[in-house]
């Protein structure tokens, strides 16, 4: 099985494919770029993880390589995915047309993985919200705790929603589309920006008025492609 240094040599930058059913091209900076979805990847210590928001398809494997082939296996040693190794990003493979211009589930559509973005606001924490709380905004479905909170977001939206479409804000600052943490979260002169880890929401703290011009650069780039 191969070491995380060695799994990072294998897929970074690189695309793996199961024949005809799929392809996903993984780039350095650890986004998934799928046709119909997008995702995070990650090694750690001897097994890679994927993260496609939530659903069904998440899960950390230990990795083998033989030749062209990579297989991926459950931590007892279980085959999962036989799949062929594929260099560079033939297929021109982007997660900027697969996320839409918000933080969304592939499967249903849900925006910054069903949380109340209200809440932040109103409870200082994060809070899930429920589909029986629901609104559809910009493409997305958003859930909220109540219905106070879901017409206070209906009525002055804007207020409400994260910036850069509830994409990590350090990672719009440095030019590309991470996942947001629910937990990793801060209100900034009334805005709400969300992160992908807390890491980064202290990174992002460490220059305040520079990541924010940098995220607001990007977004106007970003965000054309977004929407496609």
């Amino acid at each position: 099985m191969l070491s995380e240094d060695q799994i990072k040599n294998t897929i970074s930058g690189n695309t793996l494919s199961e024949g005809s059913k799929w392809a996903e091209y993984y780039w350095p900076n650890g986004a998934i770029a799928r046709k119909s979805y997008r995702g995070e990847w990650s090694a750690k210590g001897s097994t890679v993880c994927f993260d496609y928001a939530g659903t069904k398809y998440d899960g950390c494997y230990q990795m083998a390589v033989e030749g062209d082939q990579v297989r991926l296996y459950s931590k007892d040693g279980e085959l999962q995915r036989d799949l062929s190794l594929i260099k560079g990003n033939p297929k021109n493979l982007t997660p900027a047309h697969a996320g839409g211009l918000i933080d969304k589930t592939f499967f249903g559509g849900v925006a910054i993985k069903g949380y109340d973005p209200v809440a932040y606001f109103t409870e200082g924490r994060p809070v899930k919200g429920s589909a029986e709380f629901a609104k559809e905004w910009l493409g997305a479905t958003w859930h909220f705790a109540n219905a106070k909170h879901r017409d206070a977001f209906a009525a002055n939206p804007e207020k409400y929603m994260p910036q850069f479409g509830g994409y990590c804000s350090k990672a719009m600052s440095d030019g590309f589309v991470k996942s947001l943490d629910p937990d990793a979260w801060r209100i900034i002169d009334g805005k709400l920006y969300v992160y992908a880890s807390k890491r980064g929401r202290d990174n992002f703290a460490k220059d305040i008025p520079g990541r924010i011009a940098k995220a607001k650069a990007n977004w106007v780039k970003i965000k054309a492609g977004l929407s496609q």
